[in-house]
């Protein structure tokens, strides 16, 4: 980006009052191509120095957007990225103008009468999930550019991209630090057809996307990227992921996050490890800059990785499901099921694609407490033509049945009301009917016995105790619609009581009180006498370590507490803070967990 948004800023005031000015027949400052003193740009690496209005002389206040003669003199500001000549183009001007004054505005918005002549409209977006349906526009290469969050189709004639217009901008609001224009009047089209690649940057090398958002924003960029990250939920209706460019890598690309529908990343197939070319706009979030598209058309030259197994669940006793990381082409699937072969004598007899990413095999019958094991041929290909990764082709299964392999993965025992969370992550596939949640071991508290549901490798449990508002699933991970439930996992309503906040030991245990899958110990406050007894039983299970304290038994609390896991600030809401495996860490100590900020539905970071 040539132009820095603080330049912009204090020349988009000055410049915007003098043009005012010269439409208005006014005397004075009506001549737009000085519009004030001279701007001084020496290059500086301040902090907020990219911000619009940002700057501590004051140059952006809007009390004096709208008298020339206060525009400052001889005002020396700092450059976020390289210098840049002043704005000369109006429409840029008005734009930077209706930019400006979305800063200043109320968080719910501000009144304003701002006109914008002959911008020319770069992209037009319908609404999806959390996001309103809007156009963007700009006049020049680099930019100012703004979002005009008001429906297209409520304009006449419709804008589409290539359209010039011309409006008065009548309400501004900042969201998540995107300047918009959120209503307009006089709306009219000036031309057709404009050419939209003079308007377009290429910013795959540029370096300072993230601390430069400011100079980027709202933007008609074209990108090519690389997939650094699995995508994760970003709003209702989006997913977004780490990406890296020519110009940013590593931890300088932690806050360039790739977004996109969730309906267009499924289309695509894009995923981890996957190369491509984005054209589309550059939002964000606050400091995440997030290149975007609203369409599947945004994202070309698609090249992934092969695809892999990611996971085999037996959904019957003669049927399992083999789930890839990629969509299939099921034109080069065997309807005889041929290329899925098993073990310990299981026949495949057919094969059909139920899913994008997910064959349902046919077999002969299983037999229950075996596991098997899939292994499929390379002649299955993806939609991008690429045959099944011969060093990532199989996934071990229980025969239909068998109790799936459940972890304790995050838990906040002090949410108000006694409604409490504990999140559970399936190591293997399986079923959970019968699997129960328990407090203590000496004296215990069922907490919650879980339900007839199959779940597979890798799925996320969310058992709600006390007197939640959720209810619990049984076909889908979004049956429940209630505010409180995770789109990322089986969401389950458990028993009436909550997790005491104390010294205790939580434990998984399979149907009909069976062994112990998992456990751990946790402690803040007092804990009861019994805890030092439930710590020493698990320790002596196998199920948690270190094995002793120090060579002797930990029989007093204060041993007890120094080989479990403090969890003495966890959250009061469910937000709140809450006590996770690090990155799913698993080697039964204290040191797997931490507290941080919730991630419920979620992996753990």
């Amino acid at each position: 980006m040539s132009n820095s948004p603080v330049l912009r800023f204090l020349v988009g005031i000055s410049l915007a009052a003098g043009l005012a000015c010269a439409q208005a027949g006014c005397s004075g400052g009506g001549d737009t191509t000085d519009a004030g003193n001279d701007v001084n740009v020496p290059d500086s690496s301040s902090t907020d120095a990219g911000k619009d209005g940002a700057t501590s002389t004051d140059a952006g206040d809007a009390g004096d957007a709208g008298d020339a003669g206060d525009a400052p003199s001889d005002v020396t500001v700092t450059d976020a990225g390289s210098d840049a000549p002043p704005l000369t183009n109006p429409t840029s001007i008005q734009i930077q103008a209706v930019r400006n004054a979305a800063v200043q505005a109320p968080a719910d918005g501000g009144t304003v009468s701002l006109p914008v002549d002959d911008a020319v409209v770069t992209y037009v977006k319908s609404s999806i999930g959390s996001d309103p349906a809007g156009f963007f526009i700009q006049a020049e290469q680099t930019g100012p550019a703004l979002f005009v969050a008001v429906d297209p189709t409520a304009l006449t004639p419709v804008p589409v991209p290539g359209d010039q217009v011309s409006f008065v901008v009548t309400q501004v609001v900042s969201v998540a630090s995107v300047k918009e224009a959120t209503a307009i009047t006089t709306f009219t089209r000036t031309a057709q057809n404009v050419a939209l690649a003079p308007l377009s940057q290429d910013v795959s090398g540029a370096t300072n996307l993230v601390t430069g958002i400011d100079g980027y924003e709202s933007e008609y960029i074209k990108m090519d990227f690389t997939v650094a990250s699995p995508f994760v939920l970003s709003g209702t209706g989006f997913v977004q992921a780490q990406v890296t460019t020519a110009g940013l890598s590593g931890n300088a690309s932690l806050n360039l996050k790739l977004r996109l529908p969730t309906t267009a990343q499924a289309s695509l197939g894009i995923d981890n490890g996957c190369t491509a070319t984005l054209t589309g706009i550059m939002y964000r979030f606050g400091g995440v800059a997030q290149p975007s598209g609203w369409a599947s058309g945004d994202v070309a030259g698609l090249a992934c990785k092969a695809p892999k197994v990611k996971s085999a669940l037996a959904t019957s006793l003669t049927q399992t499901v083999v789930t890839f990381d990629r969509n299939l082409d099921g034109t080069t699937l065997h309807a005889n099921g041929d290329q899925f072969s098993f073990d310990h004598g299981l026949l495949a007899s057919a094969a059909t694609l139920s899913a994008p990413t997910q064959v349902t095999v046919t077999t002969s019958s299983q037999v229950v407490q075996t596991n098997y094991t899939v292994t499929v041929a390379s002649t299955l290909q993806d939609t991008l033509g690429k045959g099944i990764d011969v060093t990532a082709n199989t996934a071990a299964f229980p025969a239909f049945g068998s109790p799936a392999q459940l972890q304790l993965n995050e838990i906040n025992p002090n949410i108000g009301s006694s409604l409490d969370l504990i999140e559970l992550l399936a190591k293997s596939p399986g079923t959970i009917n019968g699997i129960t949640i328990e407090q203590g071991i000496s004296t215990k508290t069922i907490l919650a016995t879980l339900p007839n549901l199959v779940v597979a490798q890798g799925d996320l449990v969310v058992i709600h105790l006390g007197a939640p508002t959720s209810s619990t699933e049984s076909t889908s991970k979004t049956d429940c619609s209630d505010a409180s439930c995770y789109g990322g996992a089986w969401d389950i309503n458990g028993g009436s009581a909550g997790v005491t906040y104390s010294g205790r030991v939580l434990v998984v245990r399979n149907p009909n009180n069976g062994t112990i899958q998992d456990a751990a110990a946790f402690w803040t406050g007092t804990p009861p006498a019994a805890f030092p007894t439930d710590v020493m039983s698990i320790q002596g299970s196998g199920d948690w370590l270190p094995a002793n304290c120090g060579g002797n038994p930990c029989n007093t609390v204060q041993l007890a507490e120094s080989v479990s896991v403090d969890w003495s600030s966890c959250g009061n809401t469910a937000s709140g803070s809450s006590a996770a495996r690090k990155a799913n860490a698993d080697t039964n100590y204290a040191a797997d967990w931490a507290v941080g900020p919730s991630s419920f539905g979620s992996s753990n970071p």
